[in-house]
């Protein structure tokens, strides 16, 4: 965007490329899933069951997700300063809103799956229309207003608000049993993950990131038994 000017459109694209580690670390994670949702619907298991799981599984990402989060933002703010040259540091300052983004991607590609297999593509159609127009018309303010790091707080919000959308059309339009509870507190607990390592210390961002494993491997850890065991 030229609102940014040359310096800060380098800054921004070098902290998308760094979050990009979220799709490349997950992308396997999001083909098998695929394969999975659509092997349970053809299966000819009873509806609510499918339903039970994948409203179960939809919880799931978000924990995951989370708990990656939690110790990939704090232990990058680590690496960044002996990573990239002094004009590049700024990354560090946009880089939890910028791996926020692709992290809401990365969970509403696999709830696309389970509209994709139940035939249903409105869902998708509309969510991504709805973000993409958020994005449009306000990322013009959100600069105006905050420069670079409006920038990707707007991309940030596009993103969850296209997820969020796809996931409350599961909850009302498909009575999918939703845990907005545990989702909203992953969300909450990962956003004070990223604003306190962005803020944050070098000591801060080593307590943080022992901190993140030690909440974030367990949870994996436990849920990676759960998967196995259904």
């Amino acid at each position: 965007s030229k609102l940014l000017g040359s310096s800060s459109n380098g800054i921004f694209s070098m902290s998308m490329e760094f979050a990009k580690a979220v799709p490349m670390a997950t992308g396997g994670i999001i083909l098998a899933w695929q394969e999975i949702a659509f092997s349970r619907e053809t299966s000819g298991n009873n509806k609510e069951l499918n339903k039970d799981y994948f409203s179960q599984s939809i919880t799931t990402f978000f924990l995951i997700y989370a708990a990656f989060f939690m110790v990939f933002i704090p232990l990058m703010q680590l690496i960044i300063p002996y990573y990239l040259s002094e004009a590049f540091q700024p990354v560090g300052k946009i880089l939890a809103l910028c791996t926020a983004g692709f992290t809401y991607d990365c969970i509403s590609q696999m709830i696309a799956s389970i509209f994709g297999n139940d035939i249903d593509s409105t869902p998708i159609m509309v969510s991504t229309i709805i973000g993409s127009a958020f994005l449009i018309i306000t990322i013009p303010t959100f600069i105006r207003l905050y420069q670079i790091t409006g920038a990707s707080l707007c991309v940030s919000i596009s993103f969850l608000l296209t997820l969020l959308i796809r996931i409350v059309w599961l909850g009302v339009g498909k009575q999918y049993k939703i845990n907005y509870l545990k989702i909203s507190l992953s969300i909450l607990v990962a956003a004070a993950f990223g604003y306190y390592s962005t803020i944050g210390s070098y000591t801060t961002n080593i307590i943080l990131t022992i901190v993140g494993l030690a909440i974030g491997l367990p949870i994996i850890i436990k849920l990676k038994k759960n998967v196995n065991e259904n």
